[in-house]
């Protein structure tokens, strides 16, 4: 049975968070196939740290990874909530568009694509849910 891989920016991986929403929606499925699911730990740090977090909870793999406070500021706070939030939802007059934001959107989206490669598995089903990660697939 293939695996299926999830990618969002906020994940399940605290037991807390999985009352509603997202992780309602993919939990059972993820526990079922022995799943993973990748994203943002959600913490900021000074440095960069190599690799991913990962750990295991009901047979579902966790793997995340940290930004750092400029790609915090430049692809959280910058261009997915600035520029994508807004247009997503029908308020692009709320929309602001800068380069500076764009590059860090794009290299993180380049760095966590590179950290999850390592991890899948050829039969693999890749599901990105976030429009954080929009450039991944790439």
């Amino acid at each position: 049975m293939p695996r299926l891989v999830a990618v969002s920016n906020r994940t399940a991986a605290d037991a807390a968070s999985r009352a509603g929403g997202l992780a309602v929606a993919l939990w059972d499925a993820l526990v079922d196939c022995g799943g993973a699911w990748f994203g943002w730990s959600g913490d900021v740090v000074e440095q960069e740290r190599r690799g991913l977090r990962s750990f295991v909870d009901e047979g579902v793999e966790f793997a995340l990874a940290d930004l750092t406070q400029e790609e915090y500021d430049g692809f959280y706070l910058g261009y997915a909530n600035r520029s994508l939030w807004p247009t997503f939802h029908y308020r692009v007059d709320l929309a602001t568009f800068n380069e500076e934001d764009f590059a860090v959107y794009d290299a993180v989206n380049r760095r966590f694509a590179r950290l999850i490669k390592t991890r899948l598995r050829d039969d693999d089903i890749l599901w990105v849910h976030d429009y954080h990660f929009l450039l991944l697939g790439e």
